[in-house]
């Protein structure tokens, strides 16, 4: 076969083939004689027809191009295997001509990356986190806050009391709201301006009427800009009473003997937030360096699949608000266009981190085990409590477990790049496996999903809360595409070896066909 290779644009190629006159001819009359079995020849009885008959009756064309169709994933995969083509996505097949057969395969290639000497990256650790008296008094101030009370008293109101109030809003002669007995926290951020300084000094079963205007961004589209006339009866008024910073409110705050242990709980806590978050920004800044000197292609539907997962992500939130991606987008006046074009800056740069961090695993030769998968499952299935074995069955199901081993290699690559960034570890000398990643991901997930096989058929809860936890957790699978199109050539090759395996009856009606063509 002759391959012809060009390449059309970044990581995307097409391939021209032509095959020999032989195996087309091979695969015509492969062809004709399966069309022989389907059609009803005069004359014949169904598959008994000669070859020539058949070609006559349903046109050379016709047979040249169901046979063109036919052999094309064979001659892809054949291509692909010649060429050392990695395809990215399922190819886009078209046929230039019939005779001579000869077809074009537009290939996305897989992303190709080069990380550069990311050896020499250099990057300041910071300074050592330290927590001070000051962050765990006003963490203490907090829970005290969180744990106050609101008491009655008898006065005049003050800024911060919680009140107890009829009010009546007034516009000329319409009455816009009248709320009974509502309560409402003085501040000076409640809405109109004004409204709450008002109201200092008036006592318990006292009335006042006054005027406020909203501001014009107020979110009720009726009252801004308006000027509103109000009459407002206060009923009660509130004092916030904090509790006393001693032992009983540490025990009131959660499972601590003293305020001692409370306030070494909240250091701790503070101690670790700070770490991560150094941590955070040591890792954004290796990253950010790692990516600035690496060279990245890809092709064009790696980012149109980025979008197109950014935009379902986004979906599913807007779901979770009562909204559809329609009626937000007719809300906005969006088209669906401009909205992908808003993810495209985003998608980009999240498609190229994570096409770095990959192939840094690579280089590597980072690993991630099954048992670092299935505690990961455990740690998160915990964080929900009483739903834990719902979650759990979610998380073992089919392409979830890549998912999350996809994010332990990611974290592991960071920490790795953090190590040799900061001076801590030497980079791979030789780099790591190649394409380890995606296969060792794939089998933890088989190897996770046959260990809870036995616990799935146990439990019984609801297939509701199983979706709602399947769909945090999923992530779609690399690869996928590559090995669906191995499958298509392996079935394409499978049928016609079927074929050519016809029953003696066949293979002697071929013979007596080609008799008949002789004698013709």
């Amino acid at each position: 076969m002759k391959i012809n290779t060009e390449e059309i644009a970044d990581r995307e190629v097409a391939l021209t083939l032509e095959p020999e006159p032989e195996r087309v001819e091979k695969a015509v009359r492969r062809v004709a004689r399966k069309v022989a079995k389907r059609i009803k020849i005069p004359g014949f009885r169904p598959g008994k027809a000669p070859f020539q008959i058949v070609e006559r009756t349903v046109g050379r064309e016709y047979l040249l191009d169901e046979a063109a169709s036919e052999m094309a994933s064979e001659l892809y995969k054949e291509a692909l295997d010649k060429t050392g083509l990695e395809p990215y996505a399922p190819a886009d097949l078209q046929i230039l001509s019939l005779d001579p057969v000869s077809l074009k395969v537009t290939v996305a290639l897989t992303p190709e990356v080069d990380l550069g000497d990311y050896q020499a990256i250099r990057v300041e650790p910071g300074d050592e986190v330290v927590v001070t008296d000051e962050q765990v008094d006003e963490s203490l101030q907090e829970v005290q806050e969180r744990l106050s009370e609101w008491d009655s008293v008898e006065r005049a109101v003050q800024m911060g009391d919680q009140i107890v109030i009829d009010i009546m809003g007034n516009k000329g002669d319409d009455v816009l709201f009248d709320e009974k007995e509502q309560e409402l926290i003085l501040t000076e951020d409640v809405s109109p301006p004004g409204f709450s300084e008002q109201l200092l000094g008036i006592e318990p079963e006292e009335s006042k009427e006054f005027s406020c205007t909203y501001p014009d961004d107020f979110p009720d589209e009726d009252l801004q800009g308006q000027e509103i006339a109000f009459k407002v009866t206060l009923h009660g008024v509130r004092e916030k009473q904090a509790p006393v910073l001693d032992d009983e409110l540490a025990k009131s705050a959660g499972d601590y003997e003293t305020l001692e242990d409370l306030k070494q709980a909240l250091r701790d806590g503070i101690q670790q937030r700070l770490e991560e978050e150094a941590r955070d920004r040591l890792a954004e800044t290796a990253v950010k360096a790692l990516v600035e000197q690496a060279s990245v292609t890809y092709p064009a539907v790696a980012l149109k699949d980025e979008v197109d997962d950014m935009i379902a992500s986004y979906e599913k939130r807007l779901e979770s608000q009562g909204f559809t991606l329609d009626s937000y987008l007719n809300m906005t006046g969006q088209t669906s266009e401009v909205l992908r074009g808003e993810f495209e800056s985003g998608a980009k740069e999240r498609l190229v981190r994570s096409l770095v961090l990959a192939e840094l695993t690579k280089a590597e030769g980072i690993k991630v085990e099954g048992d670092e998968v299935n505690e990961e499952i455990a740690r998160i299935a915990s964080t929900y409590g009483d739903k834990a074995s719902v979650v759990k069955r979610a998380l073992t199901q089919r392409g979830a477990t890549s998912s999350i081993a996809s994010d332990l290699y990611s974290r592991k690559a960071i920490d790795r790049l953090i190590a040799i960034a900061t001076g801590q570890v030497e980079a791979a000398e030789s780099g790591g496996e190649q394409g380890v990643q995606m296969e060792e991901a794939e089998a933890l997930d088989e190897e996770s999903a046959g260990e809870d096989e036995e616990q799935t058929a146990k439990d019984t809860d609801s297939g509701e809360e199983e979706s709602s936890a399947s769909a945090e957790a999923s992530a779609p699978e690399d690869s996928e595409d590559e090995q669906s199109t191995e499958a298509v050539a392996r079935e394409d090759s499978e049928d016609e070896q079927s074929t050519e395996e016809d029953d003696p009856e066949d293979s002697e009606d071929e013979q007596n066909n080609e008799a008949t063509e002789t004698d013709s």
